[in-house]
Order: structure tokens, then C-alpha cells, then sequence
């Protein structure tokens, strides 16, 4: 079976509790993702916030989450 975000991204839109949309991208990337002159070849999520508050308000919850 292939894995679905091999050759195409996903985006999508979901809600929090904080706001009622927030857009998101789900795909493979390689290169210098992160850092130059080191390598990346794996998958990478891309969520839109519209301030610092809001992508540290992220960065929290992701963290607080187990699955």
C-alpha cells in the first residue's frame, strides 16, 4: 500500500476551541527543510496561525497531547 502523502499534500481545515478555522497542510518535503546544508526527507505539517500567541498556543497543545 503507498502512503497517501507520498505524491500529493493534504490540506484540509479544523476547528479548536480557540478559533473556528484553522488551515493546515500535510506533505512530504526533502532538502534543507529546517536548517542549510542539512538534509530532510520525511513529512511535515504546516498550520496557519495569525500570531506568536496563536503558534505558541499550538506548540502547547500538540505538546499536551499523547496519542
Amino acid at each position: 500500500m503507498s502512503d497517501p502523502l507520498e505524491w500529493k499534500d493534504v490540506t484540509g481545515t479544523i476547528s479548536t476551541d480557540r478559533h473556528s478555522a484553522v488551515r493546515f497542510r500535510a506533505g512530504a518535503e526533502c532538502g534543507d527543510v529546517f536548517e542549510e546544508d542539512v538534509e530532510f526527507d520525511g513529512y511535515t505539517l504546516t498550520i496557519e496561525v495569525s500570531g506568536e500567541s496563536d503558534a505558541l498556543a499550538m506548540v502547547e497543545a500538540i505538546r499536551k497531547t499523547s496519542i
